[in-house]
C-alpha cells in the first residue's frame, strides 16, 4: 500500500492522551516499581528470618524447626 502511496487505507491507532493521564501512566508505574522493590524486600527479609531461625534451632540442638519456631512464639507472648 505505501508503495503505491495508499497510506491512508492502512490502519491506524491514535491515542489521545490529555496531560494528566501521561502523569498518572507515569505515577502509576513509579509506584509498580516501588512495590516490585518493597516485595523485593520482604522476600529477602523472610528468607533470612528462616535461615536464621534453622541456625538458632541448629546450635539449641532441635531438630524439629517448627516446634522450635512454636516455642520460641510462646515464650515471646509469654513476656
Amino acid at each position: 500500500m505505501r508503495k503505491y502511496g495508499k497510506n491512508h487505507l492502512l490502519g491506524k491507532v491514535i491515542r489521545v492522551e490529555s496531560p494528566e493521564e501521561k502523569d498518572e501512566l507515569k505515577r502509576l508505574q513509579q509506584r509498580v516499581a516501588q512495590l516490585e522493590s518493597t516485595l523485593a524486600d520482604a522476600t529477602i527479609d523472610l528468607a533470612i528470618e528462616r535461615a536464621y531461625t534453622e541456625m538458632l534451632a541448629e546450635k539449641a540442638g532441635v531438630e524439629d524447626v517448627e516446634s522450635f519456631k512454636k516455642k520460641v512464639a510462646e515464650t515471646r507472648r509469654r513476656k
